[in-house]
C-alpha cells in the first residue's frame, strides 16, 4: 500500500473537473493468469484487452484485472503473491501497473500521456522531448529560474482541443541531480531525501526553484528535441523540418499494439503536431554556465 501511495502522491495538481472514479483493490493472492500482450508489451509488463476489460501480468507475478467503463468509473484488482518482498523490481512493477490504470483512465477522458516536459512564456509553450536522462529536468529548471513557467519536467497529458492542442500538468515536482547546483539555485539539495533507492536525484517542488511559476494548462506552440552534444559550446538550437515533428512527438508516447487504441492516440498526436514548430536543442557540457545560452534558445523559439 505504501508503494501505491507514494506513486499517487507524485501527482500534485488538482484539476477543477470533471472527475473520473477509479477504484483499485490491492490484495495478497496468487493468481495464475497469463497475458499474451495482445494490447501492450511494455518493459516488464504484458497486457491483454477484451472489450472494456483488461488483464495485466508482470514478471514478478503481479496480476491486475480491471474494467474501464465510460461514465461509470473504473474498477481494478491488483493481486500480489503472498510473502512478496519489495525491492527495486517489485516497486517498479507496482508503479507500472498504477501507471497503466491511470493512463487508461486518462485516455477514456480524451487525454494521452506524454513523457515530456513543458515550459511557457508569453504566447509560447514548448514541449521538451528527450529520453530518460536526456536533460529535460535540468533545462526545465533552468528556464523556470529565468522567468519561464512550467507544466512539469517529465509527465504531461495532451489532448486535441477545438481550436488548438491542450497540455495539462500532472506534476509540480522536479527530480534533479545534486550536480545541478553548479548552475541552479537549488539550496541545500543534498539534504533532501532521494526520491528512490536507486538514484541520486532529489524531488524538488517547483516553488523551491521560483515562486508561482507552475501552470495547470497551456496550448503548445513548439516542440524541442534535446540532444547532449559535447562538441557544442553552450546551447545550439536549429529548426526542425515539419515532417520530423510528428515522429518526435510519437517517440514520447507509449502506443499500444491494439489497433483501436493506437488509432485514437495517433489521431490525437497528428492533430496536435500539425500546429507545432520543431527545434533541435543541442546541449553542450556545462552548457548552463556559458553566457548567452538563454538568449540563443529563446531566439530559436521566437
Amino acid at each position: 500500500m505504501s508503494v501505491a501511495r507514494s506513486y499517487l502522491d507524485l501527482f500534485g495538481p488538482r484539476w477543477s473537473g470533471p472527475y473520473r472514479s477509479i477504484d483499485v483493490q490491492l490484495t495478497r493472492a496468487r493468481l495464475s493468469a497469463l497475458a499474451g500482450a495482445t494490447y501492450l508489451s511494455c518493459g516488464r509488463m504484458r497486457v491483454d484487452r477484451r472489450g472494456s476489460h483488461y488483464l495485466a501480468a508482470t514478471r514478478c507475478g503481479f496480476i491486475a484485472l480491471g474494467a474501464c467503463n465510460d461514465g461509470r468509473g473504473d474498477r481494478w484488482i491488483i493481486a500480489v503473491p503472498p510473502q512478496t518482498g519489495f525491492g527495486e523490481p517489485e516497486i517498479g512493477e507496482i508503479e507500472d501497473l498504477f501507471s497503466l490504470i491511470c493512463t487508461l483512465g486518462w485516455r477514456a477522458q480524451g487525454w494521452i500521456a506524454v513523457h515530456a516536459g513543458a515550459v511557457a512564456k508569453g504566447d509560447r509553450c514548448v514541449l521538451l522531448c528527450a529520453a530518460s536522462g536526456g536533460g529535460k529536468s535540468t533545462l526545465t529548471a533552468a528556464l523556470v529560474q529565468n522567468g519561464w513557467k512550467t507544466l512539469g519536467d517529465d509527465k504531461l497529458l495532451l489532448r486535441a482541443g477545438d481550436r488548438a492542442a491542450v497540455l495539462a500538468s500532472m506534476l509540480q515536482t522536479f527530480n534533479l541531480d545534486p550536480a545541478t547546483r553548479r548552475w541552479l539555485n537549488v539550496g541545500d539539495i543534498d539534504a533532501l531525501p532521494r526520491y528512490s533507492a536507486w538514484t541520486q536525484k532529489r524531488r524538488i517542488h517547483v516553488n523551491m526553484l521560483a515562486e508561482n511559476q507552475a501552470l495547470e494548462r497551456a496550448a503548445p506552440t513548439h516542440l524541442a528535441v534535446l540532444r547532449r552534444c559535447s562538441e557544442v559550446d553552450g546551447i545550439r538550437a536549429t529548426r526542425m523540418e515539419t515532417r520530423e515533428v510528428l515522429p518526435s512527438l510519437l517517440r514520447q508516447i507509449v502506443i499500444p499494439s491494439d489497433r483501436e487504441a493506437a488509432a485514437t492516440i495517433l489521431e490525437t498526436a497528428i492533430s496536435c503536431a500539425r500546429g507545432l514548430h520543431g527545434v533541435y536543442v543541442d546541449i553542450g557540457d556545462d552548457a548552463y554556465a556559458k553566457p548567452g545560452w538563454l538568449a540563443s534558445l529563446e531566439s530559436a523559439l521566437a
